[in-house]
């Protein structure tokens, strides 16, 4: 009887395991991707640590050196429904100079792109 109720209360166990540890699994493999994506905290970090690309980015094209000064709005920084995200930001101190950013995960790694201007810096940049 003894040896019944052991084997039963084993097998009993070994599937609360076994479900615990495939449902821990599935929270982790989408619970990371989820938060790294949504989280905005996340997402401002990522844009910091790609700063220097971003300046690059926005003053690409600006033969004259019209672009003094780039100024991100990290409040504005958003899930982008592609699959990566959004900044916006403005150049020498005018809001009217209206930038933006979107990063993408390419080939593995983190990419940023000017997505929109206003029509005087895509002027500047050579856009017409």
């Amino acid at each position: 009887m003894f040896k019944k109720v052991l084997k039963i209360s084993g097998i009993g166990l070994g599937v609360l395991l076994l479900t615990t540890f495939i449902a821990g699994a599935i929270q982790g493999f989408t619970g990371k991707a989820t938060v790294s994506m949504n989280d905005k905290e996340y997402m401002i970090k990522v844009a910091k640590d790609h700063q220097k690309e971003m300046d690059e980015e926005v003053r690409h094209g600006d033969k004259n050196h019209h672009i003094k000064t780039i100024t991100y709005q990290w409040n504005t920084v958003k899930h982008n429904p592609m699959g990566g995200f959004m900044l916006d930001g403005y150049v020498n101190g005018d809001k009217t100079l209206d930038i933006g950013i979107a990063f993408d995960k390419d080939s593995g790694k983190i990419e940023c792109r000017l997505y929109k201007s206003c029509s005087k810096v895509a002027e500047w940049k050579g856009f017409k």
